[in-house]
């Protein structure tokens, strides 16, 4: 007889025909009440994963550790501030990392749930499935977005790092220089550059409750790697996935402090990189402030996944500066 665990990855299997088609099988979340217990319940669509460890909480640390086809978060020591540091063993074969933080945002549409059966039971069955992304950070400190494609069922048109979903079989690093190869055409070997886990985030789409109700969730686990060439450099490999991304952008640390700090109306501007259905790009210039809905920055809140990947960038970047960027 099957485990409940097993049960669960075949029904959440069985609701992805076209990716088996395409002979992928996507990872799902698994959570532990404590670090050391033997029991792994795999989450459900509808389980908010930040209250499952704290409840009513925005962030919570967590350990992380692939087993069975599922990335297994338990709770973590919380030292009350976010710290850097490279895992212990950070490598391909990699399959724990240490402690990191998990937020979800303020309107979590998963937590504010009243009525989990509207959510349809083939969404339900789901479970709740991994993504990786990658700040990309140049030899000249800038980092790497793109935007999504017009055609993307969630999230079309907006500001990410590059990624995508984790694959049965992949460690995260892996996942993270598979994605970044297929978006943007850049290859990295392990080795070559160097990479740290970041911070995770609990996505769900829509973002709000007002725009209908969920019909996506992830946990988004965010690595931070740094290249050793310029963005110029950089950008000339780039070769932009017209099926999945529509423009990237390069942006340095004073553009990203504007954008949290939306001072003014004037937050400056960047080159834009736009692809066309052939692969073939053209440049514009970017306003800064038509990256982002204002009213995600203006309360001092985290209410992306983009925005905590960033935040946390910049916590980096003024470590090593000795500057202080105020808590959010």
């Amino acid at each position: 007889m099957l485990s409940p665990s097993a049960r669960f990855v075949c029904v959440a299997e069985a609701s992805l025909a076209a990716d088996e088609m395409a002979g992928l099988r996507r990872m799902i979340v698994g959570l532990k009440r404590h670090e050391k217990s033997e029991v792994i319940v795999p989450a459900k669509f509808i389980d908010c994963i930040v209250n499952y460890f704290l409840p009513n909480e925005l962030r919570v640390r967590v350990s992380c550790e692939l087993k069975d086809d599922m990335l297994v978060l338990s709770p973590a020591q919380d030292d009350g501030d976010i710290k850097f540091r490279t895992s212990e063993d950070i490598s391909l074969t990699n399959t724990s990392m240490s402690s990191v933080l998990l937020q979800h945002s303020p309107e979590c549409p998963i937590r504010r749930l009243d009525e989990p059966c509207q959510v349809s039971e083939k969404v339900r069955s789901q479970g709740v499935y991994v993504a990786v992304t990658v700040i990309l950070e140049s030899l000249d400190h800038k980092i790497l977005l793109t935007q999504r494609s017009d055609r993307m069922r969630a999230f079309p048109r907006v500001w990410v790092p590059p990624g995508g979903h984790l694959e049965c079989g992949e460690t995260l690093l892996e996942c993270a220089f598979r994605e970044l190869e297929e978006e943007t055409g850049l290859k990295f070997e392990f080795g070559e550059s160097q990479a740290q886990l970041l911070c995770l985030w609990e996505s769900v789409f829509p973002v709000l409750l007002g725009f209908g109700v969920p019909k996506n969730h992830h946990i988004v686990v965010y690595y931070y790697l740094r290249a050793q060439e310029t963005s110029e450099e950089l950008q000339k490999k780039i070769k932009l996935d017209p099926e999945e991304v529509q423009a990237c952008t390069w942006l340095c640390e004073q553009n990203v402090e504007n954008l949290f700090e939306r001072s003014c109306d004037d937050l400056g501007k960047v080159v834009k990189f736009h692809v066309k259905p052939d692969g073939s790009q053209y440049c514009s210039e970017l306003d800064l402030s038509t990256m982002f809905h204002p009213s995600l920055w203006q309360e001092k809140k985290i209410y992306s996944g983009t925005q905590l990947a960033l935040y946390c960038w910049l916590r980096i970047c003024q470590n090593k500066s000795g500057a202080l960027l105020s808590k959010i």
